[in-house]
C-alpha cells in the first residue's frame, strides 16, 4: 500500500533555515570585506605619514628612515621598505597583509 504526503508540515522550517543560513554567510563576508578595507586604508596612511615625516627629517638633516619607521610604528603598521632618493623618501607600510606606498619630497 503507497501513502502519499500531502502535508507540508516542516516545509517552513527548512526555508527559514536555509534563508538565515544564507544572511549569517553574507554577514560573515561583509564583515571580512570592511575588514579588509579597512586595513588597506590602515596602511596608507601609515604610507602617507611616514612618507612626510621622513621627508621632514630629511630636510633637517636627520634620519628619514627612523622617523618613518617611528610614524609607521605609532600608526599600529609595519614599515616593510624605506628608501631616500635625495629629498625625496619613499615608504611601504604594512596593515595586517595590505601594503601601502607613499613617496614625499621637500617641504
Amino acid at each position: 500500500m503507497t501513502r502519499t504526503l500531502t502535508a507540508d508540515h516542516g516545509n517552513a522550517t527548512l526555508l527559514g533555515a536555509t534563508i538565515a543560513a544564507a544572511l549569517i554567510s553574507l554577514a560573515a563576508a561583509l564583515v571580512a570585506t570592511v575588514g579588509h578595507v579597512d586595513h588597506i586604508h590602515r596602511a596608507q596612511l601609515a604610507a602617507d605619514l611616514g612618507s612626510v615625516a621622513g621627508a621632514t627629517a630629511a630636510a633637517r638633516g636627520d634620519d628619514a628612515c627612523a622617523a618613518a619607521r617611528a610614524t609607521a610604528d605609532a600608526n599600529a603598521a609595519q614599515l616593510d621598505e624605506c628608501r631616500q632618493h635625495g629629498g625625496d623618501v619613499t615608504v611601504v607600510a604594512r596593515v595586517r597583509g595590505a601594503a601601502a606606498t607613499a613617496t614625499a619630497g621637500p617641504i
